[in-house]
Parts: C-alpha cells; sequence; structure tokens
C-alpha cells in the first residue's frame, strides 16, 4: 500500500508519498513524549509501529520514485515540510479522502480557519483523556474521517514548522518493522534547559 506523511489543515495541505510500501493493514501510531524546561511537553518523535519484530537497522525514508542512491542528486530531498505546525501518517487512499474533506470544508466555510474553528475543540476536549492527562500533552489527536470513519492520529510537529524526516526500521531478515519521525533531538531542549 502506498504510504504518506501529511501535514496542514487548510490551504497548505501538502503529502509526502514515500517510495517504499508496507501492507494494507491498521498500525499503532506511538508518540513519545519529552518534558523540558525550556521547550516544555513537546512531541519528540513518532513510530508507526508495523510489525512486532526488532529494527535492526534503519535508512532514510525516500519519496516516491526515488531510492536510497538518489540520495545525493540535485534536487532529491529526503524530508518533508510543516508550516502548519502538525503532522500524521496516512496511507494515499486516507490522504485523498482528506483533502476532499478539507476542499469540502472550505468551500462551506470559506472564511473560517480550519484549526480553531473545526479541530482546536477536539485537541482541547483530547487533551481532558486519561491518556492526555498521564503525559501532560494535549498535542495529539485521534481523529476520524467523517465520510468512511478512517483513523487519523494527528500530532505536534516537534517544535512546530520544520522540515522533518523519516527513517524505515527493517528486521533481521530485512523487512519493514517500523516508520519513525523524528521530531526534536532530544539532547539540544535538554541541554538548553540545563543552562
Amino acid at each position: 500500500r502506498d504510504f504518506c506523511l501529511s501535514r496542514g489543515l487548510g490551504d497548505v495541505y501538502k503529502r509526502q508519498a514515500l517510495e517504499k510500501q508496507i501492507p494494507k493493514g491498521s498500525y499503532d501510531v506511538e508518540l513519545s513524549i519529552i518534558r523540558s524546561a525550556l521547550a516544555g511537553v513537546r512531541v519528540a518523535a513518532a513510530r508507526l509501529k508495523i510489525s512486532a519484530q526488532i529494527a535492526l537497522r534503519y535508512e532514510i525514508a525516500m519519496p516516491k520514485g526515488f531510492e536510497l542512491a538518489d540520495l545525493q542528486k540535485p534536487g532529491v530531498f529526503s524530508f518533508f515540510c510543516v508550516d502548519a505546525g502538525l503532522a500524521c501518517f496516512a496511507d494515499a487512499l486516507t490522504a485523498k479522502e482528506y483533502k476532499t474533506f478539507l476542499e469540502e470544508w472550505h468551500r462551506e466555510y470559506h472564511n473560517g480557519n480550519l484549526y480553531e474553528n473545526y479541530f482546536a475543540p477536539l485537541f482541547a476536549e483530547n487533551a481532558k483523556s486519561n491518556v492526555a492527562m498521564e503525559t501532560g500533552a494535549g498535542n495529539f489527536l485521534l481523529w476520524k474521517l467523517p465520510k468512511s470513519g478512517k483513523k487519523l492520529v494527528m500530532f505536534a510537529s516537534g517544535m512546530g514548522d520544520g522540515i522533518y524526516s523519516a527513517y524505515w526500521g527493517f528486521d533481521q531478515n530485512g523487512n519493514i518493522t517500523e516508520l519513525i519521525l523524528s521530531l526534536i533531538h532530544i539532547s539540544e531542549p535538554t541541554r538548553q534547559a540545563e543552562i
């Protein structure tokens, strides 16, 4: 199944399709939360757990149409950009349905702000959930697309806007076990917070 990293809530919606495919299915999303005196409570990393096997090596996730060998070529980028402060994992069909939802919402509420008017109350409600209260973080949301009921886990992208890379994890047999998004370099906020 084609897989995407998606970002954006409004006119800036973008998706980065990845070259490697994973089997069709439903997968757990795990978030690593950091608490820093400087940065506060943030999502430091996100993982799409594809199998129970342990990852023994990692490889940067390349965009669709490019292999790892293309990484050094001009104009080939192995990252996705965030300018709305949120990201998620999605297969290509779910990403397409999400884009349709955005377009329809903007047609109905052409002067509205999708985050402020639609998602902010959902994030605020989720912040009251047991999981969010245990982690001290209200910066993630398990959301269902209104038409199909497909689920998306949306989460704050580290420190917000920027560029982020994803990494495929492989087991001892070379099978994909996970997809990792590294959102905050742990040592940086910690080191700065200790100064």
